[in-house]
């Protein structure tokens, strides 16, 4: 049962690692490979300290917020005035 599977779970992995070549990413250990080659050509070339860092950008300051403008008076609407209508019986 055990061995049955180990079997599966190999499948898998092996159908994993041909997907990841076949779409051509990196794996850790490539990258680890790639980083333990960049350390000795930076050793070798005499370069102890890690390249310097970019200064970082300077900040804008915020923008004020534009003046407000005053505000209107609302204009009430116009009800008819309240009584009996005009020009009477």
């Amino acid at each position: 049962m055990l061995d049955v599977l180990r079997q599966y779970v190999d499948a898998a992995l092996d159908l994993v690692r041909k997907q990841v070549e076949a779409l051509g990413l990196a794996t850790r250990d490539d990258i680890d490979e790639i980083k333990q080659r960049l350390w000795k050509l930076e050793t070798a070339a005499g370069a102890t300290e890690p390249p310097a860092k970019k200064p970082a950008a300077k900040r804008r300051p915020a923008r004020k917020p534009a003046p407000r403008k005053p505000a209107t008076p609302a204009v009430p609407p116009t009800v008819p005035p309240a009584g009996p209508p005009l020009g009477g019986p």
